[in-house]
């Protein structure tokens, strides 16, 4: 097999059984198929994908919630320890309840980025102000 189109997925506070976890992850983030998944230990997994394209969905457009608990999806890399790795940053979801319309401004967007850290992306509809429920 290939390790290009690997990655490696660990559920954040929950352990998930291997054919739970592969049901779920084929209903958020597989279009085509998952060739191989193995149990790596300490809750990490390693997944084959069949396609890279799932495997580049799979790491870009998250964040993943399972079980409203964040899915980590990081790229394969030689010599992983799943005993000796720590989790250093994790992309999640950022939603501003309540925030009035005139503070949807790309100035004060670059603010919030720049205090909470490395933006993956802006929900397009906050940019354009074409929703105001929830901020994202």
């Amino acid at each position: 097999r290939s390790w290009k189109s690997v990655v490696v997925i660990k559920l954040l506070e929950r352990k998930i059984g291997h054919r739970a976890l592969e049901t779920r992850l084929k209903s958020i983030c597989v279009r085509k198929d998952i060739l191989h998944m193995i149990d790596i230990g300490n809750d990490y997994f390693l997944v084959y994908f069949s396609h890279k394209e799932d495997m580049i969905k799979a790491q870009i457009e998250g964040p993943w919630l399972i079980y409203d608990h964040y899915l980590v999806v990081r790229e394969w890399m030689p010599n992983f320890h799943p005993s000796s790795e720590a989790l250093e940053k994790v992309v999640v979801r950022v939603r501003f309840f309540g925030l009035p319309i005139e503070c949807y401004d790309s100035k004060i967007w670059n603010a919030i980025r720049d205090r909470i850290g490395r933006t993956m992306r802006v929900d397009q509809n906050t940019l354009t102000r074409e929703r105001g429920k929830y901020e994202r």
